[in-house]
This record gives C-alpha cells, structure tokens and sequence, in this order.
C-alpha cells in the first residue's frame, strides 16, 4: 500500500488536485475492485491477507466526503478474539475497540469503536 500510496501522490492527478482525499478515494476504489475479480492467492499477495478475513468500517475512511459506501477495509490486530484494536489497510488509522455484542437486532458483531461506540460492522450506534 506505501509503493501504490506513492505512486499516486506523485501522479500528475494528485498534482492537479493536491487533496489526500482523492488518494484514498482510489486506494478504496482499488480495494473493493480487487477484492471482487481476484482470487484469494493473488489478492493475498497484493495485501497482505486472505479475502476471506473479516474486515470491518473504517472510522476514518467511512467519514470520506468523497466516498460513497466504502468497503471494510480495517482489520483486528491482532486478527483474534481478545484484540481491542483494528487497523485500516487504506489509510494505516489504528482505532481502540471493545468487545460487547452490537445493539443492532440482526448484527451480530461483537467489535464497536471505543470513542463512540458505533459498530464496525453494520455502522449503529450502541
């Protein structure tokens, strides 16, 4: 992500309109193409991960004004049943989680943002 991050930065598009924003807009973009045409070695090799990990909202990149319905593109970190953080492969944010089952009747996730509670899941607050 830091190599494809560089490269866009230093695009003559990034150039043009000097707003971080239209990166991460791409590198989103990007995510949600792959995820859906590759298949899981290759997309592996391009993340870091399986397609198959479970991946939740990014606070940050969720908040986008450029953005419409992003995908889930933050991970636990550690990916395991006691983490109580996440980390986005986008924009590289940490956020501080708790683990508590969601409010919202048909989601059954048990990851919601520290600071406001909101799942990372389906997005409602608890």
């Amino acid at each position: 992500m830091d190599l494809r991050r560089d490269f866009l930065e230093n695009s003559s598009e990034f150039q043009l309109h000097f707003e971080s924003e239209i990166i991460n807009q791409t590198l989103l973009w990007e995510f949600s193409a792959l995820h859906t045409i590759l298949p899981d070695q290759r997309f592996k090799q391009i993340y870091g991960v399986s397609k198959k990990t479970r991946f939740f909202r990014c606070p940050n990149c969720t908040r986008s004004d450029y953005v419409y319905d992003p995908p889930n593109t933050a991970l636990l970190t550690p990916n395991t049943a006691q983490s109580d953080e996440v980390t986005c492969l986008i924009c590289d944010e940490q956020f501080d989680v708790i683990r508590v089952s969601c409010a919202g009747a048909q989601c059954k996730s048990n990851v919601i943002l520290a600071d406001s509670d909101e799942c990372l899941i389906c997005g409602e607050g608890n």
